[in-house]
């Protein structure tokens, strides 16, 4: 396989890895290559740079709007599965946890009320 094929290969990968996860910006800051202060370069708003989170909030800030320039069939299917979808599982992730609100509602053991 030729260089340039591998090197769109990679690429590739990693804007779909990105796109997986754009819901989880400490994630992305972490992991993902897009996210290298090399890349982002003048996206980086300043203090972006010093976090992960930080990073991956500057690449979901350049992975959204690239999305707009993708013909009308692709933008659907990359809203649908990658941006709603990856949102709407943030979402639910951040929702307590009907454990962690019985805690708090219900008196404790040994609690008077």
């Amino acid at each position: 396989m030729p260089k340039a094929s591998k090197t769109a290969d990679a690429f590739a990968g990693a804007v779909e890895q990105a796109l997986e996860r754009i819901a989880d910006p400490a994630w992305l800051g972490e992991r993902s290559p897009l996210a290298a202060p090399y890349f982002l370069g003048a996206a980086l708003d300043e203090g972006d740079a010093l976090t992960a989170a930080g990073r991956g909030h500057a690449l979901r800030r350049l992975l959204q709007p690239a999305a707009t320039l993708l013909d009308v069939q692709t933008r659907e299917i990359l809203d649908a599965y990658f941006l709603r979808a990856q949102a709407d599982l943030q979402q639910r992730r951040d929702r307590p946890q009907p454990e962690q609100v019985r805690g708090h509602l219900l008196p404790q053991p040994g609690c008077r009320h």
